[in-house]
């Protein structure tokens, strides 16, 4: 282990003006960080956090993406220093995007808050994405993230995100044909799509219907035919209370031409 004293002389690096002294500084004191990174206290890796982070804002981004690609696998990496680099340019943040356990979910939902759709497509393709994740990124993302968190099967999304995708592919046969094709899509949704989509798709549906349990399609028939019945009896309730207005209204002599 080196000896925590050497971080005296690499802070008199950040005395030089010059950046080249500067990346010397960040390269030096990130191997120093990374020799051993659970062996330091909070104050200590909070200490390195501040150093690296300055000094990182004052280099060029090629730079800053090597410190991103550097610490992007380090679950102890500082985590302010982590959500530092996942909220620069794109080219930066991608590597901590991707891989990094040192995010929280606050970290996470803010960047989908805040960044770009770029930042919103890498936060899209992680294994770690769970429902809160999902939805946020359906609220916030455009169709290109939308359709890479489909495509994520990774990705846990709830009922009701998947609801809003399903509104959202309407109009979208790229993000209907993930939905067709996304392995835990629920049945029922699969059915109510096959009335919406391109005879492609249908025929893809009928492949993915003919694969699952007969219990299930029973089951989902059998929602469907209740539904039918359901709308169609409202139908006839609206039809009967219109009937109902008209007879009244000729028993009274008041239908006119006007009225009707």
């Amino acid at each position: 282990m080196t000896d925590l004293r050497h971080l005296r002389d690499l802070i008199d690096l950040a005395k030089e003006p010059s950046s080249e002294r500067r990346r010397e500084l960040l390269r030096n004191v990130t191997d120093l960080f990374l020799e051993d990174p659970d062996f330091y206290t909070a104050p200590e890796t909070e200490h390195f956090s501040h150093i690296m982070g300055t000094v990182a804002r004052t280099l060029e981004a090629n730079v800053r993406a090597d410190l991103s690609r550097r610490l992007a696998t380090v679950a102890e990496a500082p985590r302010d220093l982590v959500a530092q680099l996942a909220n620069d340019e794109i080219s930066v943040a991608t590597p901590i995007l991707e891989n990094s356990l040192a995010l929280s979910e606050d970290d996470l939902l803010e960047i989908i808050k805040e960044c770009s759709n770029a930042h919103r497509s890498v936060v899209a393709g992680r294994a770690d994405v769970n429902e809160t994740i999902s939805e946020a990124l359906v609220d916030h993302g455009d169709d290109e993230v939308v359709n890479v968190l489909i495509n994520n099967n990774d990705a846990k999304i709830g009922q009701t995100t998947i609801q809003k995708v399903v509104d959202r592919a309407a109009s979208n046969e790229t993000l209907q044909g993930s939905l067709v094709d996304r392995a835990d899509l629920p049945p029922d949704v699969l059915h109510d799509m096959f009335w919406v989509v391109s005879t492609k798709l249908r025929s893809r549906i009928l492949e993915r219907s003919a694969e699952l349990d007969p219990e299930i399609v029973d089951r989902v028939l059998a929602q469907t035919e209740r539904k039918l019945m359901k709308d169609a009896n409202r139908r006839t309730d609206e039809r009967s209370r219109a009937q109902q207005f008209i007879d009244r209204k000729v028993e009274l002599r008041e239908l006119s031409e006007t009225l009707l």
